[in-house]
């Protein structure tokens, strides 16, 4: 059986239906957004009977928690503590049962200075969103000699409305707005099709460690922006070349903590689809949905 906390969530949704299309067993949760079929685990505040579904079954635990964005972890840094400190106590039962714990991280641990950030790096995380995820990252290091921890790029999905990367850009351009884009902070952008696959792979092959799941393929915000109103015609919106210091955030966003996956990816047999097939991709969606072109 594999545990996935945080099933109701953008990439945990995505592995749960993935492990049971495969018909693997599955056991998902939820916390805050409800979906039939999951199991309610309070993240937030995790009593001692809360975890008992957790059984000698279970082979993976994985943990894919997110409580919000990067300026919401700023905001709400008590509220990150104490899911940290839930999600140590699901860890600590996992082990117990001995099964491993696979913990979804970012590139956010890292600087964001170089870029091209390997598996051994040292990690020095600027942001409070950063802080959270190497937290969880070194008690699973220090406490545990067998666990998986998965550091992603900008992962991003193709449903039309899911909000994430590519989509988002496409909604706001959509609705004929103008999105400011940062030509100078660097991302990977990184199908969640491909991080899915990536993760089943790491997990089947009964490796542990530190892996890199992120799309060699960098660009600025800016190309990503401009790319898609140029792949996408029909867009009404316009793009505007910025600095990141143009743009306002809670908190200081890092340059390019961009990471390199390669030994990763030679590992495993993983690999990356183009951003621009991704964005033809979505646009079929958007035909195939007749999502409204404004």
């Amino acid at each position: 059986m594999i545990l996935m906390v945080g099933a109701s969530g953008f990439i945990g949704s995505r592995l749960l239906e993935h492990y049971k299309k495969s018909g693997v067993p599955t056991v998902g949760t939820y916390f805050k957004n409800f979906q039939k079929g999951l199991i309610y685990c309070n993240v937030g505040d995790i009593k001692e009977n809360d975890l008992d579904f957790i059984d000698e079954s279970c082979r993976f635990g994985i943990i894919a928690v997110s409580i919000g964005s990067i300026d919401y972890h700023k905001l709400h840094i008590s509220e990150y503590l104490r899911v940290n400190k839930s999600i140590k106590k699901i860890i600590s039962v996992l082990n117990s049962k001995r099964a491993i714990p696979v913990f979804l991280s970012t590139d956010y641990v890292f600087e964001g200075v170089a870029g091209d950030y390997k598996e051994d790096d040292p990690v020095k995380p600027t942001t409070e969103y950063g802080k959270s995820k190497t937290e969880i990252e070194e008690y699973l290091k220090t406490e545990y000699e067998d666990y998986i921890i998965i550091r992603l790029g900008k992962v991003y999905g193709h449903s039309p409305g899911d909000g994430t990367l590519l989509t988002g850009i496409i909604s706001k351009l959509q609705r004929g707005e103008t999105i400011r884009a940062a030509d100078d902070q660097i991302i990977a952008p990184t199908s969640v099709i491909d991080a899915v696959s990536g993760i089943s792979k790491i997990m089947d092959s009964g490796h542990t460690g530190i892996f890199h799941i992120s799309s060699p393929e960098v660009r600025s915000r800016y190309e990503v922006s401009a790319l898609i109103k140029e792949k996408m015609q029909w867009l009404k919106g316009s793009v505007e070349k910025v600095g990141i210091n143009d743009l306002f955030f809670a908190e200081k966003r890092p340059l390019n903590t961009t990471m390199n996956s390669d030994e990763t990816s030679e590992m495993f047999g993983i690999t990356y689809t183009s951003i621009e097939d991704n964005i033809l991709k979505i646009e079929r969606e958007y035909n195939e949905k007749k999502v409204q072109r404004i």
